[in-house]
This record gives C-alpha cells, sequence and structure tokens, in this order.
C-alpha cells in the first residue's frame, strides 16, 4: 500500500510544481508589465509594473514549490506511517507490488512457439524479397558493377571495417582505433 500512495504523493508533487510555473507565466502574460512590453516594445515596461508582474509570477512560483514540498512531506509521512525506514525498506515494499522474475519468465516462456512461428514466416518473406531483386533489372545493375569492382584491391579504410566486422562476429575484443 505505501508505493501507490508514494507514487500518488509524488506525481502530486510535480503537478503543484507545474501549476505554480502555470500560474506564474499566466500571471505574467496578464499583468501591465507584459502589456506594456508588447505595445511600447522598444522602451521597457515601468518599473512599478516590472515589479508588480515579479511579484505575482513569484508568489505563484513559490505557492507551487510549497505545495510539491507538502505533496513530498506527505509521502515521508505515510512511507513511515508503513514502516518504511530506508530505502531499502522502500524497495522491499515496492518489490511486493512488482511480478516476480519467474512470473515474468513464465509470460515470457509461453511467447516462445509463436516467435519461431514468426521467425520462421519472415525469413520465407525475406527470401522472397531477395529472389525478386534479384531477378529485377535493379539488381542485374548493382551486380554487374560489384562484379566490375571485385578484382580491385581494397582500400585501407575497407580493411579495417572488414576486419573489425570479423573481429565483432567472432565475439573477440575490439580491435584499437586511431
Amino acid at each position: 500500500m505505501v508505493a501507490p500512495a508514494v507514487a500518488l504523493f509524488g506525481i502530486s508533487g510535480c503537478l503543484a510544481l507545474g501549476f505554480g510555473a502555470g500560474y506564474g507565466a499566466r500571471s505574467y502574460s496578464t499583468s501591465q508589465a507584459f502589456k506594456d512590453l508588447l505595445e511600447k516594445f522598444p522602451e521597457p515596461p515601468t518599473p512599478e509594473a516590472q515589479a508588480f508582474a515579479r511579484s505575482g509570477a513569484t508568489r505563484a512560483l513559490l505557492a507551487g514549490t510549497g505545495l510539491a514540498a507538502l505533496m513530498g512531506a506527505g509521502a515521508v509521512a505515510i512511507a513511515r506511517s508503513y514502516g518504511v525506514k530506508s530505502a531499502a525498506d522502500f524497495g522491499t515494499a515496492v518489490s511486493c507490488w512488482l511480478p516476480s522474475r519467474e512470473r515474468l519468465q513464465g509470460g515470457v516462456d509461453a511467447l516462445e512457439p509463436l516467435q519461431r512461428k514468426v521467425t520462421e514466416n519472415l525469413q520465407s518473406a525475406r527470401d522472397v524479397a531477395g529472389q525478386r531483386f534479384q531477378s529485377s533489372s535493379v539488381g542485374g545493375y548493382i551486380a554487374s558493377q560489384a562484379g566490375k569492382n571485385k578484382d580491385k584491391p581494397m582500400e585501407d579504410w575497407e580493411k579495417e571495417l572488414v576486419q573489425r566486422l570479423e573481429v565483432a562476429a567472432s565475439g573477440g575484443p575490439k580491435p584499437p582505433t586511431k
């Protein structure tokens, strides 16, 4: 019961901060200082209007921050009332609400036949698409161009790329980079 309550307080705290920021922005956008800024753009608003707008925005931000602090204090109070005294206790309480590794593995094992069936279907579709491409005019053109460059020696960057791919495929250590 403690995990949902603490999560609710955390979400409420974030919403309270958002309320404070939104209310402050709205307060400023409806202030005389903002209207003066829009109407007389090159000239700044009067210092009195600026101070009034700043105080309204500050008041709204402080109200939102205060609400968020109260939500945090409420979350701590609820957690303490359920006997949560440390982060480890909270982790234990949260783990009661989450599914176990065995339960998750059971769900994954039930999907194994579906994965094999999907893989088989995708492989056959890939093979058909590959055959169609090779028999097309574009596939034939690419194959002829590749045949022309077959006898050319590889450049250094190509050799390095092939070497890295072979090492990565074998699972060995990565070669040093320059």
